[in-house]
């Protein structure tokens, strides 16, 4: 599980990588300076075969895969030239199930995907570019979703009501592409899990308008096999997260609401269904970021929540009821982090 957090200051031109002790308080801040101020878009993983990140300028077509050491002090850093500038959406997952990340760059404008990968040193090592995909997806997630021990992309096309499960080969090419038709065009968020505990994971969809929260899952041929929809939710949630809350082995949902100022933590049954909801009251009404990781190194995941404004970001931990059993605000952070990550 990712145990430290990354934060990027684009204004600054500078990036942080901070740890916690188990009370959830910084023990460790070191901040890297001198990083240009133009990456668009950072992603997590293992490019490396280690965790490390994936950085892209799309001005000037270039990508970085960094690293750190157990000081948080860079000692990794690859620029990769010659990219496209027209990349819209990158997704990290593990797609060619060699237990390290690629990242899956998709151009809606030319239909295009590509399945990128690189060696220890930063360095791409695989490039293919997956042709004839059509140029409305609007939502791009990966998961474990068929259970065969590597990732898959999940595509939503609102416009045309349809989702379809992308898998790849070990060069990156397409080798499985199921179309799952008669999606409502209304998800407003899509959050990825292993929600029912069965080896695989599955998606969290919300509906705000309609006030309803679906789970579904597919079969091994990336058909839906799964759709159960829990109506009466709150159309107020600003933010989704999902994380092993509770270190029972799967995931749950934190949903906060940020004009109440309240969180709940919603788990789910092998069906799908709801089968617990416990709302945390009190929550401050100005939290921007959530991020999951086992920042509190308890073999659970706790949130990492950042509030610019005040300057301060809280770890907080649930017990298995789904009730906050630590709360620790750090204060003194500045105010201008643009990305947030576990890593």
């Amino acid at each position: 599980m990712a145990n430290k957090a990354f934060l990027y200051d684009r204004s600054a031109g500078e990036a942080a990588v901070v740890s916690f002790n188990k009370a959830g308080r910084v023990s460790q801040d070191t901040t890297n300076k001198g990083w240009r101020k133009t990456w668009d878009v950072i992603l997590s993983g293992r490019f490396t075969g280690r965790s490390s990140l994936l950085l892209y300028d799309r001005k000037a077509g270039e990508a970085a895969i960094v690293a750190f050491d157990k000081q948080g002090k860079l000692n990794l850093d690859y620029t990769n030239e010659g990219w496209r500038k027209s990349w819209d959406t990158l997704v990290a997952g593990d797609f060619r199930g060699n237990n390290r990340t690629e990242a899956l760059l998709y151009d809606r404008k030319a239909g295009e995907a590509a399945i990128v990968g690189f060696n220890k040193s930063g360095k791409l090592n695989v490039d293919h570019t997956n042709k004839g995909w059509r140029k409305s997806w609007e939502t791009i997630v990966s998961g474990r979703f068929i259970g065969n021990d590597k990732h898959q992309a999940l595509l939503y096309d609102r416009k045309n009501g349809e989702a379809a499960i992308v898998g790849f080969d070990k060069d990156g090419k397409v080798n499985l592409d199921r179309t799952n038709k008669g999606w409502r065009k209304s998800w407003d968020i899509i959050v990825v899990g292993e929600f029912l505990g069965n080896g695989k994971d599955q998606v969290l969809l919300y509906d705000r308008k309609a006030g309803e929260g679906a789970i579904v899952g597919f079969d091994k041929s990336g058909k839906l096999n799964l759709d159960q929809t829990n109506s009466g939710w709150r159309k107020t949630w600003n933010m989704i997260v999902a994380g092993d809350f509770s270190g029972g082995s799967k995931s749950e949902v934190l949903l906060y609401d940020r004009k109440a100022g309240e969180a709940d933590i919603v788990a789910f049954n092998k069906q799908g269904k709801v089968n617990l909801d416990t709302t945390n009251s009190g929550w401050r009404k100005s939290w921007e970021r959530m991020v999951v990781g086992d920042f509190a190194n308890g073999g659970k995941h706790e949130v990492l929540l950042y509030d610019p404004n005040a300057g301060e970001a809280d770890i907080v931990s649930f017990d298995d009821t789904g009730r906050v059993e630590i709360d620790t605000t750090n204060s003194g952070w500045r105010k201008s982090w643009t990305i947030i990550l576990a890593i």
